[in-house]
């Protein structure tokens, strides 16, 4: 009996040997966990990725995280979406092409960078053309995507100002900003009505007060990359600045407490008679159920017309990748095939014409068409830049012809290198 026990104790001991040495061993010739974390997350994070997106403009970063989502569910496939700075955005994609790893395949942009794009080898051209058409696009969609004669994006969203009233409290719209002026000077308000104003909107927002010189100054011609064509009406804009003052100083908006989520809310609620909005108001307009009219943008005053403002993104494949056609699939899928989330997602309209329920969205697209966009020269950042001081400047009371002054000298000088002459 004993000599059971004592066989029966030293199996025991020597099987805990054992397993105690194998268990060294595997731990001697495992790598730690964090290794091993780091190995799978290289996998998961380097291997598994089939295509990389690059983007620099945050408010899209809902509409490409449900990209990834879709298109991984659609295609199989991986994409990699990276919010990147602006800044240098360009080249640092050189600098990585040229390093050979770690640049995107593709990337959206807004419109005026084409230039800086193209010249810099860094878009490929439209791999379909017959789509990319007249006969999904509007004529718009398609010149903002076009750099010297050639489609080298495919456009994917647009926003723009447009003018909305209430009609319940006018029965057209206004004929012009100078009338809507007037009516702001001598507006009393009255006990019992909402109306507080007739107009207010967010003008620290170059994109809300561009119509005003819109009509008097070409930079580009159509397309926006025309150097040649660069034409700037004197006359007509200190006139057009001048009733922009006069329109500023009677309506008396705050630039400080105004915000544009201030301006919207007014209009939606009945607070103000009309408004300067952007597409992404359309939602809240229809949700409230707002009694509103979208049409062409009044007059400056009787003798100048508006000009609107718009500004188009579209997305461009990296002539570098590797993965062509992959990216250029992509490309296709976000701007053609998959656009009916692009609204809801960002507030930015789909460049291609989509059906939406509500009141606007079908004006918004016959409006577009008729709207200007900044050239997209290399230069085009400094003469926003430069457009929104002049605009600052004469809310501080800078006279209007001066404020164009130097507006007017310093977008030829810093044109003068296109043309190889400055301005005389």
């Amino acid at each position: 009996m004993r000599r059971t026990i004592r066989n029966t104790i030293i199996r025991i001991i020597i099987m805990a040997v054992l397993s105690a040495a194998v268990i060294l061993i595997a731990l001697k010739l495992r790598p730690s966990w964090a290794e091993s974390t780091e190995q799978r997350g290289d996998r998961e994070i380097v291997q598994n990725y089939d295509l990389t997106l690059w983007y620099y403009d945050e408010s899209l970063s809902p509409y490409v995280q449900q990209l990834s989502q879709d298109y991984f569910r659609k295609e199989g496939l991986r994409v990699n979406c990276e919010l990147v700075s602006v800044v240098s955005f360009f080249e640092n994609m050189n600098q990585l092409n040229v390093k050979g790893e770690g640049a995107p395949d593709l990337y959206i942009t807004d419109t005026s960078r084409l230039e800086q794009a193209y010249l810099g080898s860094l878009a490929k051209e439209n791999a379909y053309p017959e789509i990319y058409s007249l006969q999904n696009y509007s004529v718009k969609s398609l010149t903002s995507v076009r750099y010297g004669g050639k489609q080298v994006g495919y456009p994917l969203c647009f926003d723009m100002e447009f003018f909305a009233y209430n009609k319940d409290y006018l029965d057209k719209q206004p004929s012009s900003f100078a009338q809507i002026a007037a009516d702001s000077e001598s507006f009393v308000k009255q006990e019992d009505s909402p109306v507080d104003m007739v107009i207010l909107y967010d003008v620290n927002d170059l994109l809300l007060n561009y119509h005003f010189i819109g009509s008097a100054v070409d930079l580009g011609g159509d397309a926006g990359d025309d150097d040649s064509l660069i034409e700037m009406n004197k006359e007509q804009a200190v006139s057009a600045l001048t009733g922009y003052k006069d329109f500023n100083t009677k309506v008396n908006i705050s630039r400080s407490t105004t915000t544009y989520e201030l301006a919207e809310n007014s209009f939606v609620f009945g607070r103000s008679m009309t408004a300067i909005l952007k597409c992404s108001s359309l939602a809240a307009l229809n949700r409230e159920h707002t009694n509103f009219e979208i049409c062409p943008m009044p007059a400056v005053n009787a003798v100048i017309p508006s000009k609107a403002l718009s500004t188009t993104w579209c997305v461009c494949v990296n002539p570098m990748t590797e993965k062509t056609e992959a990216a250029e699939n992509l490309a296709k899928y976000m701007t053609y095939d998959n656009t009916k989330t692009i609204y809801d997602l960002t507030g930015y309209m789909s460049c291609r014409r989509m059906s939406y329920t509500g009141n606007g969205y079908n004006e918004v697209y016959v409006l577009y068409d008729d709207t200007t966009s900044l050239p997209k020269f290399i230069e085009t950042e400094e003469i926003w830049k430069d457009l929104k001081l002049m605009f600052q400047n004469i809310n501080d009371g800078t006279d209007p012809a001066e404020a164009f002054n130097t507006l007017e000298t310093s977008i030829y000088l810093q044109l003068a290198t296109r043309t190889g002459q400055e301005h005389q």
